[in-house]
């Protein structure tokens, strides 16, 4: 674990969808993550392309929290190309 969990991330909720994801998909990602993480609300994705890269960019834009469950493991971050999302998360 990279970062720090704190007693205000309950509630959560996660956001997880396809890579390749529509127009349409990706902004009612950014819409949706975004209000829960202005309500409060911890967002959880994997990091990985599409659905899971706009919800962590939605939170991270509100102000709110966010956090990634990788699959591959801490080091190296994988997809590669969301490396500067991982650290802005942590």
């Amino acid at each position: 674990m990279k970062g720090e969990m704190l007693t205000t991330d309950e509630p959560a909720i996660a956001v997880v969808g396809s890579r390749d994801a529509t127009p349409y998909g990706l902004e009612m990602t950014r819409r949706i993550s975004y209000d829960l993480a202005r309500a409060g609300v911890t967002v959880v994705s994997g990091l990985a392309r599409g659905i899971d890269t706009a919800a962590h960019r939605a939170a991270l834009e509100a102000g709110g929290r966010t956090m990634a469950v990788l699959g591959s493991g801490l080091d190296p971050v994988y997809p590669q190309r969301n490396i500067p999302m991982a650290a802005k998360i942590i």
